[in-house]
């Protein structure tokens, strides 16, 4: 996972997210893991928008749960 500014790829492709999202998701990038009071914090508006994007990529493989 890799960020440039508000550009953010995972495993080379380049991802839309809501920018409220943005910081969660380099804090993923940076720390490889999330806490629930983390997603929490992102804000109820964005929040559904977020945890869709972060199903896909446990769909995909891109992440895990719990580990």
């Amino acid at each position: 996972m890799l960020y440039a500014g508000a550009d953010l790829a995972i495993n080379g492709e380049l991802q839309h997210y809501p920018a409220a999202a943005g910081s969660t998701l380099r804090r993923l990038a940076n720390e490889r893991n999330l806490s629930a009071a983390t997603l929490r914090a992102t804000g109820a508006k964005h929040a559904p928008a977020l945890l869709s994007l972060l199903h896909d990529w446990y769909r995909f493989g891109w992440i895990q749960l719990g580990v």
